[in-house]
């Protein structure tokens, strides 16, 4: 009697714990989501001040002259994939990737104006692994207000040569984000950050400097 006890125990402990755990899989409302995944974009600020639309073309000149000339610049904005992990309400760690490009012609023109000849689709791209800290200044089940910092690095690469006569180089990448505000709906958010993408080489050598001023996306918490 005693043993017929015992198994009776023992099969209702390997009975409740199964149902358990199909209650665990239900709905998640009490239970807060630790994963973060967004896809984002932000501007080319930096970028577009820097190589600007349009050049200054020389055409008071004999045609044995000729000049090459930068035109048409195209700027595919700032894209980025961030993944964070909830360590508290307050801390969150993760990591973002970041791509960025700029595209041009390049121009060959006689001393009076007239195009001899062109190179489309002449480029530049940066991508940045940033490995990021999130602070939450204010949380609540709908809103986050946040600020962030990630260091990593940067792979600059295009179809010119830099001073040092390579066409791919590394350097360090610094990402700070000032002041952010998360908004979530369920298990979806949406978010906005305001802050600057910064990357160099050296002293001498800078590839993005405050570059993705504001940035925009959607994400999801699981």
């Amino acid at each position: 009697m005693r043993m017929k006890r015992i198994l009776t125990v023992i099969l209702l402990c390997l009975i409740s714990v199964p149902i358990a755990r199909a209650g665990d899989c239900g709905p998640q409302s009490d239970r807060t989501p630790v994963h973060e995944l967004s896809l984002g974009v932000g501007d080319q600020l930096f970028e577009n001040l820097v190589w600007q639309n349009p050049q200054f073309i020389v055409d008071n000149m004999g045609d044995d002259w000729s000049s090459v000339y930068r035109e048409r610049y195209r700027y595919s904005q700032h894209w980025f994939f961030d993944y964070y992990y909830n360590m508290s309400e307050r801390l969150a760690l993760g990591v973002r990737a970041d791509f960025s490009a700029c595209l041009w012609d390049e121009v060959l023109r006689s001393g009076s104006g007239g195009e001899i000849s062109r190179e489309a689709d002449c480029f530049f791209m940066n991508i940045s692994l940033l490995p990021k800290a999130r602070w939450s200044w204010y949380h609540s089940p709908a809103l986050l207000v946040y600020s962030a910092l990630g260091i990593g690095l940067n792979i600059n690469t295009g179809t010119e040569a830099d001073a040092y006569g390579k066409k791919t180089a590394c350097g360090l990448a610094a990402d700070l984000t000032l002041a952010g505000v998360q908004y979530s709906f369920s298990h979806w958010y949406a978010f906005g950050e305001l802050g600057g993408l910064t990357s160099l080489k050296d002293k001498n050598t800078i590839y993005m400097l405050g570059s993705r001023i504001i940035s925009l996306g959607v994400g999801l918490k699981f």
